[in-house]
């Protein structure tokens, strides 16, 4: 019978485990793939900007230089402002990007002093120009908040005035630009959503990689200041200031949104609750983690969420304080988290404010983490893709004293199993865990626990082969 073999292996196995070693205090390995005062083409990097990701996982950011900007993509320069000469190209306050697979972008900026739209193609509006999909008179007077597609679909906030020639912008729209150039509403000021009026759109919204998934944030005019503000995926509200989370208090506030390209969705901020327990991580509306939860990372905690990103396999990256005990109390930690289904259960701490950082892979520190610069001015904040890795940006200085305190685009790669006994959450951790799992796995003839030949046969050689791996621990 297959439960008398587990109970007849279960004692010995417990018997023969070895202890891995404790996990120590070694460094982090990242990869830093850009540091401020950096060089491309001759140009110094003087600010980094919020990172996005391709549908490759290839990473991209808008660097602003000491003089002008550039974008960054997949390790190179791909754009320098003077390739738009003689078209005079600064940055305003909003720098996003959109990336797409193939290297186009999309961003907003002061083309020869007006507000514009620009892409790799050139510049697609400017502020003055007639509003499309708008009564004639309407015209563009800003331009914010620019992302795009991983096959180059474009969007972007833009402010209108107000008809009659005017310059003083009252009311806003989401725009969407497709591949041949057409461009659409995607969300209007003053249009209804169900029981919602749109009011002044923004500024966090999200659009998924692989399609047109969009989640926004918006102001609903008819309803008090304190409980105004709105979340709506692809045109139905979701949420809002006020209403009922369900799990007994109502939201009442947001600080990021995303959203995958299955149309799943996370949002973060707090409720009116109990303060020790008002922060919160939403998933298609529901609260999967809130502040005080006990995970398999340890106890998430602290003032608030940062950033939140899901990526299209449902996991999770979230910037959030951990408590880390005694001597370090509540900090800031990136946390990832494998298992859409299991959210606390696979919750890992991948990096956190102190911590040491390994970049030339000789395992020896060369960078501490200052913080995390996670502004959530689009979405994320910072952008976890389907690779097995996650890009954010953070704030560094070097072991050796060099660098104080400077600006960096890094990204880490998330945790695999260490070794064919690493069966369990959390991976690159051996510990009892990994022992239920081997145990149901070779209780229920599942492959997992098919560790050694012959194939397809549950004996003590996958035992010994589970012990062995089990014994000698996580690198």
């Amino acid at each position: 019978m297959i439960h008398s073999r587990v109970q007849v292996l279960a004692p010995t196995l417990l018997a023969c485990l070895v202890s891995p070693a404790l996990a120590g205090s070694d460094p982090v390995p990242a990869t830093l793939e850009i540091l401020r005062l950096d060089e491309f083409d001759g140009e110094v990097v003087g600010a980094l900007n919020p990172p996005v990701t391709d549908g490759a996982g290839r990473g991209a950011v808008l660097m602003s230089f000491i003089t002008g900007f550039g974008i960054w993509y997949d390790g190179a320069q791909i754009f320098n402002r003077d390739d738009a000469l003689p078209l005079v190209l600064n940055t305003t306050s909003d720098r996003n990007i959109g990336i797409a697979d193939d290297g186009s972008f999309v961003f907003s900026a002061r083309c020869n002093s007006f507000d514009c739209v620009y892409t790799d193609e050139g510049v697609v509006l400017t502020e003055g120009d007639p509003a499309p999909d708008a009564p004639a008179g309407v015209n563009i007077t800003e331009f914010a908040r620019t992302t795009m597609t991983n096959a180059g679909v474009a969007y972007w906030i833009a402010g209108l005035n107000d008809g009659a020639g005017g310059t003083a912008t009252i009311t806003n729209r989401l725009y969407r630009r497709a591949t041949d150039g057409t461009i659409s509403t995607v969300f209007a000021q003053g249009e209804t959503l169900g029981a919602s009026t749109v009011g002044t759109i923004g500024p966090i919204y999200d659009v998924s990689g692989a399609n047109d998934h969009v989640i926004v944030t918006f102001i609903d005019p008819t309803q008090p200041t304190t409980s105004d503000v709105r979340i709506a995926v692809n045109g139905v509200v979701v949420a809002g200031e006020g209403l009922p989370t369900g799990s007994g208090d109502n939201w009442d506030n947001f600080d990021g949104v995303s959203i995958n390209s299955s149309g799943d969705y996370a949002f973060i901020g707090d409720t009116d609750g109990n303060s020790n327990t008002d922060q919160f991580v939403a998933v298609n509306g529901a609260i999967v983690l809130r502040e005080g939860d006990i995970t398999s990372a340890g106890t998430v905690n602290g003032n608030g969420t940062d950033a939140i990103s899901i990526n299209d396999l449902g996991q999770l990256a979230i910037i959030w304080e951990m408590d880390l005990g005694a001597s370090s109390g509540n900090t800031e930690s990136l946390l990832f988290a494998r298992d859409p289904a299991n959210i606390a259960g696979s919750l890992y701490r991948l990096l956190s404010l102190g911590d040491e950082i390994d970049t030339s892979g000789d395992g020896v520190a060369d960078f501490r983490v200052q913080d995390f610069r996670a502004a959530h001015t689009v979405g994320p904040g910072l952008d976890l893709a389907e690779d097995g890795r996650v890009f954010v940006r953070v704030d560094l200085d070097s072991i050796d004293g060099t660098i104080v305190d400077d600006q960096a685009l890094i990204s880490l790669a998330l945790p695999t199993p260490c070794n064919i006994a690493d069966l369990a959450d959390p991976f690159g951790t051996l510990d009892f865990s990994d022992v239920v799992a081997f145990l149901t796995a070779f209780g229920t003839m599942d492959t997992a626990a098919d560790l050694a030949p012959p194939t397809g046969v549950f004996d003590f050689s996958d035992v010994v082969a589970f012990l062995t791996a089990f014994g000698a621990g996580c690198p």
